[in-house]
């Protein structure tokens, strides 16, 4: 490379040489980005926009896309881009088998490399000076920097020369091209190149010699430069890496503008190069982009402590998979059948699974769009440090996954599910939900497996959204009262109550008013933190019939809390909620609503609410603990569906 084992302070010296630019208007800053990105990189190609957005929120992007990348695209709102769908044709292969397979004189994994020059030569003729390829795990640290006014900028790898002699001078992965003669250079030599795209640069760099140059050495640093084994002293310099108190990233004296690195390993990852991807993580976890890092990969930004990178490396890990399904409803988007169906066993499934770091816990849910499932995922792989996702697989307990049926997922490297990995598969199960309906006739061992599970769920879900701690001796009890709107689109679950205002002044005008703490909430604008710590923190829950009386499981247990339920005339055969109080040792009242829509009695509800305040601390009355056989009580534990076994045994 002509550089050999350059001193420290000339590398420094060397890295000064571009203005950063702060609007593109100045010298050599009107260019165009490009990048390529699949289904597998989506979390980087986030994490790419989410940065560069930071700091240069109208540089136009160049976008080469699969069919999953493509649909990301256009849907996301993080930073305007241009999608280019080049990488459609290489998606049902595997990395390996395009780097043995050859199309031509190349391999496919070339072929696919190449595309860089498909996505740039766009960016070219749509009329840009200029277009810098950048890989889609580079993070940026500053706004972008100015360029050379030649025809070709290149990254020199800074790196050893055995380093350099097998991958190449130059890295593939930051390019800069003025012309789409550049590119064809760059493709022709790629057929003699030793590896792949990236070694042939040297090639390029001699023919347009004359017009070419270095790009800022502050950009595009890598885990190779950190490392003794690999850099250009032959000296580590992962600790070099510093960042300093207002957040910026500064490594050899001078200030990062990007670091190219995956800031969690893939499963195919050296263990060498573990250490200078930790470090990169542990830097970027204290740097300005905290809060851009923590959208992506939020795992490594747990409020507790983050997970550790070395976690989610390597093929030793466990995957986990279990299929779980609401009763009778939609799990998808009903509250209730969510929380019940979903939610609570398969938070006791990770419980009782007691899983390592690192581990994969794959739900099999057909690619079902979800409304709450998402915050679901990261809470509980937080929680444990594990990752979650959902997958489409086409057998009824999901052991037939594979990384590319992941159809939403909160975290990292789903390779794992392509290796010899050790599978736990869990027979199905239908949810809790179904349960519920029936505990007028369960024994009294199966309540109190019932009671565990969903006590289970409610204490981790508590930790994981760090709610606050109930207070010791509270001066006021607090009531929540839960509105719930009208909803015109849901026919057949749509409620409401048309004197609820009504009700709250008048429960506020009641003698014991003022010993007593009020609270108004609509649970459907809160997320599922909090909910669970509005229910948590209060003594008593009033609300009609209803998805929100779900919240229930987190109220305190031991007589500690009571619900009130406002019940249509018409749902008055429905006791799931008072089957969830007794669950959680909470006193129960309940009165009845005429219609649906209509008023409710004030002067019952509050005579409800001062009957429960009475005995809030004493045991609950075990006679009327849970509703008596008979009535609205499905037998469901012996259900149509043999392969969805029941948990447990309902005891008749």
């Amino acid at each position: 490379m002509g550089l050999g084992r350059p001193a420290l302070a000339l590398v420094v010296a060397a890295a000064r040489g571009h203005a950063l630019c702060w609007t593109a208007e100045q010298p050599n800053c009107d260019y165009a980005l490009a990048t390529l990105a699949t289904k597998p990189t989506l979390r980087e190609l986030e994490l790419f926009l989410r940065t560069l957005h930071r700091f240069d929120a109208t540089r136009k992007v160049y976008v080469g896309t699969d069919s999953v990348a493509s649909n990301w695209t256009r849907e996301q709102q993080i930073h305007a881009v241009i999608d280019t769908p080049c990488l459609a044709r290489y998606e049902a292969f595997s990395r390996n088998w395009m780097k043995r397979q050859r199309w031509g004189e190349l391999t496919v994994w070339t072929h696919l490399q190449l595309e860089k020059t498909t996505v740039m030569a766009r960016a070219l003729d749509d009329g840009w000076s200029g277009v810098l390829y950048a890989d889609c795990d580079v993070v940026w640290l500053a706004p972008l920097p100015s360029v050379g006014p030649g025809v070709l900028g290149v990254s020199p790898c800074l790196c050893a020369p055995r380093v350099e002699a097998r991958y190449g001078k130059y890295n593939g992965g930051h390019v800069f091209a003025r012309s789409r003669e550049v590119l064809a250079v760059w493709r022709n030599a790629t057929r003699r190149s030793r590896y792949f795209e990236q070694a042939a640069l040297e090639t390029v760099r001699t023919v347009f010699n004359e017009s070419a140059f270095d790009l800022d050495r502050r950009a595009n640093v890598e885990w190779l430069n950190l490392l003794g084994s690999h850099s250009f002293d032959r000296r580590d310099h992962t600790m070099n890496l510093t960042v300093d108190d207002d957040g910026q990233v500064w490594w050899l004296g001078d200030r990062l503008l990007s670091i190219h690195a995956h800031v969690v390993p893939s499963s195919n990852q050296p263990n060498f190069q573990l250490s200078a991807v930790a470090r990169i993580t542990a830097v970027l976890q204290r740097s300005l982009i905290l809060d851009d890092l923590c959208a992506t990969h939020h795992l490594l930004c747990a409020s507790r402590a983050p997970c550790p990178v070395a976690a989610f490396h390597g093929t030793s890990r466990t995957v986990h998979i279990a299929s779980f399904r609401a009763g009778h409803g939609d799990a998808a988007s009903n509250y209730y059948h969510f929380f019940f169906g979903l939610l609570v066993p398969f938070l006791n499934w990770l419980e009782t699974s007691r899983p390592l770091q690192g581990d994969a816990f794959l739900l099999n849910e057909h690619g079902v769009k979800h409304k709450f499932l998402p915050q679901l995922m990261r809470l509980a792989g937080r929680e444990k440090c594990v990752q979650v996702g959902v997958v489409g697989a086409s057998t009824h307990n999901g052991s037939d996954a594979t990384a590319r049926h992941v159809t939403l997922s909160n975290d990292l490297d789903w390779s794992i599910l392509e290796g010899p990995s050790p599978r736990r598969v869990r027979l199905p199960e239908w949810g809790l939900d179904w349960h519920l309906y029936g505990c007028g006739f369960f024994s009294i061992e199966a309540r109190r497996e019932l009671a565990q599970r969903v006590d289970v769920a409610s204490r981790t879900m508590l930790r994981a959204c760090t709610c606050a701690p109930e207070p010791m001796a509270p001066s006021k009890p607090r009531l929540l009262f839960v509105r719930r709107r009208p909803n015109p689109h849901n026919t057949h679950q749509n409620r409401s109550l048309s004197n609820f205002d009504a009700l709250v002044a008048h429960l506020h005008a009641q003698s014991w008013s003022s010993a007593v703490e009020f609270r108004v909430v609509d649970f459907a604008d809160l997320t599922l933190c909090e909910q669970a710590c509005e229910a948590h923190q209060s003594a008593v829950l009033v609300a009609q019939h209803g998805a929100g009386l779900a919240n229930a499981a987190y109220l305190r247990d031991r007589g500690r809390a009571a619900v009130v339920e406002i019940c249509p005339k018409s749902m008055w055969y429905k006791s799931i909620f008072q089957c969830l109080a007794g669950l959680r040792g909470a006193h129960y009242g309940r009165i009845q609503q005429t219609d649906i829509h209509g008023p409710v009695d004030v002067a019952a509800v509050a005579d409800a609410v001062a009957a429960v305040l009475e005995v809030l601390g004493s045991p609950v009355d075990e006679r009327n603990r849970y509703p008596r056989p008979g009535g609205h009580h499905l037998r469901v534990c012996n259900g149509r569906d043999r392969v969805w076994r029941a948990p447990f045994d309902c005891g008749y």
